[in-house]
């Protein structure tokens, strides 16, 4: 088999095996975390903001609803995006490391030395950085409903529904 059609095979095989990996996933809600005004809580992924109430999916499956009248603050919780920022961050600092590295010029270490010590020192300050950055961005949000006046809970409410699985319910 020359090598054209072996090229030919292995993307035809990739294909098949990663296409069901590339279907859209059904959009998700944001995760909220609810207390009421009387103390009592609710969590679970919001499904859609009704004109006096949110409707959830609660950790057990089953739909709740909570009265906007009754809610004093919404939290939304956000996935951590440390990892990614680590990641990211040790990456670009790697690459600059290294490019800074292969540019300066030593009399104590090789010039392969001088690419791996910047790429090493950079990658770390980038690792920290892109950490610290992921931290800052999934940060929970809190919304103080209770208290507020109608043309700012009316905002709060159009931003949350941009966040919900249904964002154009009515």
């Amino acid at each position: 088999m020359n090598g054209k059609k072996l090229v030919s095979l292995a993307l035809v095989f990739s294909v098949v095996m990663f296409c069901p990996l590339l279907e859209a996933k059904e959009r998700q809600g944001a995760h909220l975390k609810i207390t009421n005004k009387d103390g009592g809580q609710l969590e679970g992924e919001l499904i859609a903001v009704k004109p006096s109430s949110l409707l959830l999916l609660s950790g057990g499956g089953s739909d709740v609803s909570a009265d906007i009248a009754g809610i004093d603050t919404i939290r939304i919780v956000k996935k951590s995006k440390a990892v990614t920022g680590m990641l990211i961050g040790l990456g670009a600092g790697a690459v600059v490391g290294g490019i800074i590295g292969a540019t300066e010029k030593s009399d104590i270490i090789t010039p392969a030395g001088d690419i791996l010590l910047g790429a090493a020192v950079l990658g770390a300050v980038g690792l920290v950085a892109g950490g610290v950055t992921g931290l800052i961005i999934s940060r929970p949000e809190t919304i103080k409903i209770g208290g507020m006046d109608e043309s700012g809970a009316k905002a709060a409410l159009e931003k949350l529904r941009k966040q919900a699985r249904v964002p154009d319910f009515k």
